[in-house]
């Protein structure tokens, strides 16, 4: 009998030992979910508000995005951003002007040095924002490189390549 006793004891306290463990379990996933970032915005949906300045000193807000903008977010040790960096750069040539606009965020500690800034410069307009910033937060970019093509703040295609942009634009690179 005090075998018996002993083992039922022994499997309560397995019981309880587990139960502390799923509870713990259970609070480690919670506190993932909230530190999970949300996802890109996506076709259909309005770019969040924010207010920005531009590297030439100029102020951009969400009202400033009327007509057709194509925006690209880039990080600076990211190899994928300095790979798409340069078909950006083109691809803005091409497409900006007569109503459309064409903006580079680059997204990162704004004293920190990005190498891909020499690649963007034929883009017409270019950011720097810390990851906590406006533009940042208004479109979900939390993986890089991430392009959203608008029309008046409303996302058409949004996606991690240039196979998002319009299809008009001849032989840029995709």
């Amino acid at each position: 009998m005090p075998y018996l006793v002993a083992a039922v004891v022994l499997v309560g306290l397995l019981c309880l030992l587990d139960l502390l463990l799923t509870f713990g379990v259970i609070r480690r996933l919670r506190s993932t979910a909230e530190a999970t970032p949300r996802p890109l915005t996506g076709p259909g949906e309005r770019a969040g508000e924010f207010a920005t300045v531009t590297t030439a000193g100029a102020v951009l807000t969400h009202r400033d995005l009327t007509g057709e903008t194509v925006i690209g977010f880039f990080s600076p040790d990211c190899a994928p951003c300095a790979a798409l960096a340069p078909a950006f750069a083109e691809f803005a040539t091409v497409y900006q002007g007569a109503g459309r606009r064409v903006l580079a965020v680059l997204v990162g500690a704004t004293d920190q040095h990005f190498p891909i800034l020499d690649a963007l410069r034929p883009v017409g307009e270019i950011v720097r924002e810390p990851v906590t910033g406006g533009l940042v937060q208004a479109f979900g970019a939390s993986a890089f490189p991430s392009v959203f093509v608008l029309a008046d703040r409303t996302v058409t295609a949004s996606g991690h390549t240039m196979d998002v942009v319009p299809a008009f634009v001849p032989a840029v690179a995709r």
